[in-house]
């Protein structure tokens, strides 16, 4: 078949959506007139429609050597390969050579000068993000609340961090800057990740039966396939206490075998699975699935998926960041002020779990906290069952105080409050006398019961008390919406009392403290916290207890 046959009939394979017809159409043509720059070109657009960037980047660049070095189809063709393998400035140079050349009376010309140059601001955005960890987070939520499935378009940010060898724990992430409380740490986006509605569509409408690890695992494998040059990266990841670390020369990370077994003990070990708590806050977690109902106590798995770079992350209960999604990105901010050298963890289990389901949790991977909070409780386990019994105890009690709304429960719920302050005399992480003071976590939630009691039947001067110590007892937390919120809610409730009282300045304190908590934890964006105010202020005015 003659070349300009085989080109044409690639044509129709293409705006027939037939990508792999069209692309062994154009190959075939390529054999027989290798050096065709306008087959080149035109493999590099079928390339880009199927996400190969880097075989399109290579036709696109070969396409320019013949063309040479200008021709705008090809040039734009370029830049998008470029962007889709987030070597965004090498995009942003192609671009503005392409706006840079003569492109009078080719305003209508696709593509028009008016798609390169929204393109080019597409790029700089990417650059913003890429290079400075400037995200508009506002957006991004809108963006992914209007996807059913929300894949986004943005760039991933690495701040000043490494992986490196960590006594005792195998591989972790280590400051390699100081770092302040609120800095953006990392945003990354999947390596692959699996929503509920698209395992529905391959596998069936049952989502209560399936593996949650099923199409996780066959979405990693095919991404696998199709990018070998990944498999050395997703290999580096843990692949539990059985399966051994390998050791992988640059030379064998060209054509490592798929070992499907070591994957599916990598998504075991390694995958991020984010719930939406809906008793918690839900303001930043777009809902993907349509059956979430406020008054489900359920927790309804959105999505899980497998991160990379964050898989290096251990697990701390008192961690030093915290971690959040929006649509298929991970976002990795630091919660407390991180030395150069410190190691950065996240919370993989809530602080708040009885010290028994943390263990028997982290038992199955093999893993030991080691943090403060389980120290203590391995080392003093009559007092932490004593807490636990406390605790229980409080939690019996809060459907009867809130959803019935019996207060004379108070006297009791004091009761709780004086024990659990028993088992808290000299508490200290175990190892000197020097150790560090457990946080009293356990009279967190007794204390908000407390004031909220207070609050909502309008004696303000009794709820200050309560409220201040629960808010200067928690330290900030990550894993869960509710603990990140938690200190936020606090600093508005008192700024809301202050303002019931007549006090102006205490109030401003409080309301200023909740937005400083709130840039730390989430953002310093003002849209979003705008958002925040309108969608949690009748909470605050309510006093509705958030566990």
């Amino acid at each position: 078949m003659a070349c300009e046959d085989l080109e044409r009939k690639g044509n129709t394979a293409f705006g027939g959506r037939d990508y792999k017809a069209a692309i062994e159409l154009y190959s075939s043509a390529l054999q027989l007139t290798p050096a065709n720059a306008t087959l080149l070109s035109k493999r590099a657009k079928v390339y880009i429609e199927l996400q190969e960037y880097e075989l399109a980047a290579a036709d696109a660049e070969a396409s320019l050597t013949l063309y040479g070095g200008q021709d705008r189809k090809t040039q734009f063709r370029l830049s998008t390969a470029l962007y889709g393998l987030s070597r965004y400035e090498e995009a942003s140079s192609e671009l503005h050579r392409l706006q840079s050349a003569n492109n009078s009376g080719k305003r209508h010309v696709s593509p028009t000068n008016q798609e390169i140059e929204e393109f080019a601001k597409r790029v700089e955005l990417r650059i913003q993000e890429n290079v400075h960890g400037k995200y508009d987070l506002f957006t991004m939520l809108k963006e992914a609340k209007a996807m059913a499935t929300p894949y986004l378009d943005h760039a991933d940010y690495v701040g000043p961090v490494r992986v490196t060898e960590v006594e005792g724990k195998d591989r972790g992430m280590v400051a390699t800057k100081n770092i302040s409380a609120g800095t953006l740490i990392m945003c990354c986006k999947a390596y692959a990740v699996a929503f509920d509605q698209e395992h529905a569509a391959r596998f069936g409408s049952d989502i209560v039966s399936y593996d949650p690890d099923e199409l996780l695992i066959t979405k990693v494998v095919e991404r696998m396939q199709r990018h070998p040059g990944t498999v050395a990266d997703v290999y580096s990841l843990l692949a539990g206490p059985d399966m051994l670390q390998l050791d992988i020369s640059p030379e064998a990370k060209k054509e490592l075998p798929i070992d499907v077994s070591r994957v599916e003990k990598i998504v075991k070990y390694c995958n991020f699975l984010q719930y939406v708590d809906c008793l918690g806050d839900l303001w930043l977690w777009p809902l993907y699935t349509s059956d979430v109902s406020s008054e489900s106590s359920e927790q309804i798995r959105i999505f899980n998926g497998l991160w990379i770079l964050p898989s290096f992350f251990n697990h701390s209960c008192l961690a030093n960041a915290r971690h959040y999604f929006l649509g298929d990105f991970i976002f990795i901010r630091a919660i407390n002020d991180i030395a150069e050298g410190e190691e950065i963890s996240l919370a993989y289990s809530d602080p708040f779990d009885y010290y028994s389901t943390k263990d028997r949790l982290f038992g199955i991977s093999g893993f030991l906290c080691e943090c403060s909070l389980c120290s203590f409780a391995r080392a003093h386990p009559q007092i932490a069952e004593l807490r636990t019994l406390w605790t229980k105890c409080f939690e019996k009690r809060i459907e009867l105080l809130f959803e019935m709304g019996d207060y004379t429960l108070l006297p009791q719920l004091n009761q709780i409050i004086m024990n659990l302050r028993e088992t808290f005399q000299n508490s200290r992480s175990p190892g000197s006398e020097s150790g560090i003071i457990i946080p009293p976590l356990e009279l967190f939630n007794p204390l908000k019961a407390k004031a909220l009691v207070h609050f909502i039947q309008r004696e303000f001067e009794d709820a200050v008390s309560p409220f201040v110590e629960a808010f200067e007892l928690l330290p900030r937390l990550g894993n869960s919406p509710v603990n990140a919120v938690a200190r936020i809610d606090i600093a508005l409730h008192l700024s809301d009392i202050y303002m019931a009282l007549g006090n102006p300045s205490e109030m401003e304190k409080w309301a200023t403290r909740a937005r400083a908590e709130f840039n730390v934890m989430f953002d310093e964006s003002e849209d979003l916290w705008q958002m925040y105010i309108e969608e949690t202020a009748p909470a605050s005015a309510m006093g509705t207890f958030r566990m």
